[in-house]
């Protein structure tokens, strides 16, 4: 169920990585929103400054840039046609994808996984993951969670 405040993902053809960023333009000019969860493979990510330009290339004024979480989790303040957002982006992969955060759940959750298919995933690894395991390998992803849940409580 979408909302003005849980807004569908609007999902165009052709916007990978970065340039996946215009998104957050268009879910401004469609909804008040003032907090965003931006989620990204590291492949797409080589140097941090590129998030910063691009973004600069969709208009945003840069407010300010903070690391919450080991070069994975970072709080973005922008402005943007006179609105002020918070942007929450988190990188997956320590080198290049999720899949390989999926790889370190299943190794300290004592599984083998043949393949990274959702259905490998709900059938093998997901009965054995605790909250425990997720909370260590998508540390970067709940520390971001926690901080737009405080956003979120604030306003």
């Amino acid at each position: 169920m979408a909302s003005p405040y849980f807004p569908l993902p609007i999902r165009e053809r052709g916007i990978t990585g970065l340039n996946a960023l215009r998104t957050i333009v268009l879910l401004l000019d469609k909804f008040r929103i003032r907090t965003c969860l931006f989620c990204i493979d590291r492949e797409h990510i080589r140097d941090i400054d590129k998030v910063k330009e691009t973004l600069e290339k969709y208009g945003f004024q840069l407010k300010g840039f903070e690391e919450i979480s080991k070069s994975r989790t970072f709080e973005i303040s922008v402005d943007r046609g006179g609105r002020a957002l918070k942007i929450l982006l988190v990188i997956f992969g320590r080198e290049a994808k999720i899949e390989e955060d999926i790889k370190e759940l299943a190794r300290i959750s004592g599984c083998e996984l043949p393949d990274i298919k959702i259905s490998t995933i709900k059938k093998i690894l997901l009965p054995k993951v605790t909250v425990d395991h997720i909370k260590k390998v998508f540390s970067h992803l709940c520390d971001a969670v926690f901080r737009l849940e405080k956003f979120l409580n604030n306003n």
